[in-house]
């Protein structure tokens, strides 16, 4: 018969199971351990092991004694199982170490107790439980009370356990690092500890198989706190995946959920801990009373269609999932690659506060007509993938929410039903963050509104970490990974109470841009139009040995090569003056030189769409006024470079005539400079004004000549 180290009573030093008063049970005669059961009172007064092989069956409604300071240690193959009724109370820094299998086996009725011995615990009077990689804890109808961590299950770690016959410590003790972990807690209360249960990942990743369902968390510091060091290595994501279903957890107030269980978050950028998919969660006591709409971490396999359509060869039949009803992301969700999410119509879809739905690249979700989509606070939807928005759908966002693009937004409503994005409150003009790209971003928007936002759209196109060529002889210059041009259309669509409908911050040297934002109203913004060029500039790397590139924020880069469509808008005014004053792009007269060109010519004078202001001109001249059959001054301007001014024109943004153009204003027509705006002729223009035809400038403009200018009225 196997010895083990400890006492139970009073009685001290080496002694067998059966001199502590526990019985041998029934054994085969081929056995090589032991079953032993403790009946009416146990108490442990000093380190006490369970052997590896030996069963140790504590009968129902017995009462045990752990003291102060004192470890209970189960050996990897050895167990310990508690019929219902057992109480165990736990002195002071008391603790229990599983490293085989722990079964608490309670009823409804007569639930066991893990609790501390003090008339006025707190919630870190004992240690609690903890458990190593490849044990087995069972827990059912238990209530686990004040303790430091209930359970803390430590995986994906080397562990050091003794081997039989010897105490914990470092010496003659194996290593197992392999083994999965089991944790099945059901039914269970967990009140007052500083924390219920801990899920600690360590340098590995771990394996754990979990059931947390159905139980009961009570005035915890933290109900489920989960951590991983794993990353620490290089590693990516852990599997571990915690399914933490159907539990009650003292709140259906899903940020004060969040707040008391520690899971790897997007939004914070929280990546160094696991998973835990707490959906389904009840929103009282009773196990009945569960919000089955309610999900995290990925679509329910309930939502899947067993006819999927099919949209593209690339979504297979397995793939579609459609949420017909009301439902909440009440946790960091992923739409997963190839996955086609379709939220039906008039059903709602709430991402809950602080919570981030991503769409995995490949991944599709589509709103159909007259869904809404509730954005709460600080909560956020990233686009890796394609987003399809529909008629009459509505995105309603509260303080700090955030739309961010890097795969494609789709939003098409039609003109008596438009695709809405508004806040929740319209106290302020700066309720929500708006819809941000990155760059390779497309956003098509046509017969959408977007309100009350600090940015409307914002393509914050600057990168923040630019990496520079290897070669440290060769020039230096960014390495872009990705060349797809970011691309923005946006048509027939109104801004309305933002604080920067549209913004632009880009680095020309290094990225594309395409714009075509034509026919949108632009309605009480504080900046309709706001544009930021940052150049790339490449020096030294800071350690001396040359070859870095950074961003210089300060410098400006004049004379941008994109240029901004931004045609047959209504910008709110039909003066000049007005225009100018709510865009920020390039103007050379008032030395902004940081922003880029910007075409707003051919503005609409009101909200029809008919009503634009013909012979206006901004950044370079229209095509329709190239002149289709040119005679020929030199041979180096060709036949497609000569363009005529057969009318009143009014310059009302900086504008430039291009190399060998050659510009005609024509007898009897007058060129206006609106006021601080500037007109340029670049190197080898020339810009013919007729007999008669006139130049007139308003309140500090300019007309700066690097070409040829032939006045022959003179």
């Amino acid at each position: 018969m196997r010895t083990y180290t400890g006492s139970i009573s009073s009685f001290t030093g080496w002694m067998t199971m059966a001199s502590l008063g526990l019985t041998s049970l029934a054994l085969t005669p081929s056995a090589l351990a032991m079953d032993y059961y403790a009946s009416e009172q146990w108490f442990i007064q000093q380190d006490f092991t369970i052997d590896a092989g030996d069963r140790v069956i504590v009968a129902a409604n017995t009462q045990i004694y752990l003291n102060a300071d004192t470890k209970l240690t189960i050996n990897p193959e050895a167990v310990l199982i508690l019929e219902e009724g057992v109480n165990i109370d736990i002195g002071q820094k008391g603790s229990i170490a599983v490293y085989g299998e722990l079964s608490s086996l309670g009823h409804e009725y007569n639930m066991n107790r893990f609790q501390s011995v003090q008339l006025a615990p707190t919630n870190s009077d004992w240690q609690g439980i903890d458990t190593y990689n490849g044990s087995v804890v069972n827990l059912r109808h238990t209530q686990i009370s004040h303790a430091s961590n209930a359970i803390y299950a430590h995986i994906g770690t080397t562990i050091l356990f003794p081997n039989e016959q010897t105490e914990l410590d470092t010496h003659d003790s194996e290593i197992r690092n392999d083994h999965t972990s089991q944790l099945n807690i059901r039914y269970s209360n967990f009140n007052n500890n500083h924390t219920a249960i801990n899920i600690s990942e360590q340098h590995t990743f771990g394996q754990l198989e979990s059931v947390i369902q159905y139980n009961q968390f009570n005035d915890n510091q933290y109900h489920l706190y989960t951590s991983s060091q794993a990353h620490n290595n290089g590693l990516q994501m852990s599997p571990v995946i915690v399914d933490a279903r159907f539990n009650w957890w003292s709140t259906t107030d899903t940020n004060r959920l969040k707040q008391q269980i520690q899971d790897t978050q997007e939004n914070n950028q929280d990546t160094h801990a696991l998973r835990v998919d707490y959906s389904h969660y009840r929103q009282s006591i009773y196990d009945n009373d569960i919000l089955t709409n309610a999900f995290l971490l990925q679509l329910p396999l309930k939502l899947k269609r067993d006819d999927p359509i099919t949209i593209d060869p690339g979504f297979n039949r397995e793939s579609h999932y459609r949420l017909d009803g009301n439902f909440l992301i009440a946790g960091d969700t992923k739409i997963k690659p190839y996955q086609l999410a379709t939220l039906t119509t008039n059903s709602m879809l709430t991402v809950s506060e602080n919570t981030t739905l991503t769409l995995d690249k490949t991944a599709r979700f589509i709103a159909e007509p007259g869904a809404v989509i509730y954005l709460s606070k600080n909560s956020q939807i990233n686009v890796q993938g394609h987003w399809q928005l529909t008629e009459g759908v509505q995105v309603i966002a509260e303080e700090g929410a955030q739309i961010n693009i890097s795969g494609s937004l789709y939003a098409q409503g039609t003109s008596t039903n438009r695709v809405n994005f508004s806040a929740a409150s319209h106290l302020v003009d700066q309720n929500w963050q708006g819809i941000q790209l990155s760059q390779g971003a497309e956003i098509n928007l046509n017969y959408a509104q977007i309100q009350h936002a600090q940015q409307g759209v914002y393509a914050n196109l600057v990168p923040s970490i630019v990496n520079p060529v290897e070669d440290n002889t060769a020039s230096i210059s960014p390495d872009i990974s990705d060349d797809q041009p970011t691309s923005l259309q946006i048509s027939h669509t109104r801004f309305i109470n933002n604080h920067q409908a549209i913004r632009l911050d880009v680095v020309p040297e290094t990225q594309a841009l395409e714009t075509q934002i034509e026919y949108n109203d632009f309605v009480d913004n504080s900046t309709h139009l706001f544009t930021q060029v940052y150049p790339f500039h490449a020096y030294g790397n800071g350690n001396g040995n040359g070859n870095e590139a950074e961003l210089n924020l300060s410098e400006s880069q004049p004379f941008s090569p994109i240029v901004i469509n931004a045609k047959f808008n209504w910008w709110d005014s039909n003066l000049v003056s007005d225009i100018a004053a709510t865009i920020i792009d390039f103007q050379q007269a008032v030395g902004h030189t940081d922003g880029l060109h910007v075409d707003y010519s051919e503005y609409r004078q009101s909200m029809a769409l008919n009503d634009i202001a013909r012979n206006t001109l901004v950044v370079k001249l229209p095509e329709y006024l190239k002149v289709s059959d040119p005679f020929q001054i030199d041979p180096g301007y060709n036949l497609e470079t000569e363009y005529r001014l057969e009318d009143d024109f009014v310059i009302v943004g900086d504008t430039h005539f291009s190399r060998y153009q050659i510009v005609t204003l024509t007898t009897g027509s007058n060129l206006h400079i609106s006021d601080d705006i500037s007109l340029s002729i670049s190197p080898n223009a020339i810009f013919i004004i007729e007999s008669g035809a006139s130049i007139t400038f308003g309140h500090n403009s300019q007309l700066l000549s690097q070409g040829q200018i032939i006045d022959q009225n003179h």
